[in-house]
């Protein structure tokens, strides 16, 4: 029973999803999150295993990994992580979580030694997708709301740039 519990713990949140903005146009993605590559053998392998379900995936247009890659944020995890997110066929946008961070003193040195930056904006048809680095009790860092503010005030004025354009999204997860 313990292993089972332990083994629920240690799983991960993937799902597939399908996003209508108000165009029409439905937009395809997978998320994962928690792998926690390090905490035990079998984090690997069902990364791995994931990698392999969204490349067989007709019609995503992109993965976004939302934290808690690692389970100590060791370098050594964040290159595992990296070596087999690098084998998606579609792009992926990453995120550091708690576990990314906050375990030493250097995982985000290591995080942005593997990906760069610790936060992204990109475009996809009418959608627009922002991830942050939340991992601090889940607030935000004041330059990370200056360069949301920055990277929002540059955008064209309102109705013209779906960063300005209120919409509604419905969720689904075909």
């Amino acid at each position: 029973m313990l292993r089972a519990a332990k083994k629920a713990f240690f799983s991960f949140l993937f799902v597939f999803l399908s996003i209508v903005p108000l165009s029409g146009q439905s937009l395809k993605f997978a998320v994962i999150t928690d792998t926690h590559i390090g905490s035990e053998e079998s984090a690997s392998a069902e990364l791995e295993a994931i990698v392999r379900l969204i490349n067989r995936r007709q019609g995503l247009a992109f993965a976004v990994v939302t934290g808690d890659i690692t389970e100590k944020g060791r370098s050594v995890e964040f290159r595992e992580a990296k070596k087999i997110l690098d084998g998606l066929t579609v792009p992926y946008h990453v995120i550091p979580g708690n576990h990314d961070c906050h375990w030493i003193g250097h995982g985000l040195t290591n995080f942005r030694n593997a990906w760069g930056d610790d936060r992204f904006l990109f475009q996809k048809g009418d959608s627009v997708f922002v991830g942050l680095n939340a991992w601090d009790s889940g607030h935000l860092a004041p330059e990370d709301l200056a360069w949301l503010e920055k990277t929002l005030g540059n955008a064209p004025p309102e109705g013209k740039d779906p960063l300005r354009r209120p919409e509604r999204l419905r969720l689904s997860n075909r």
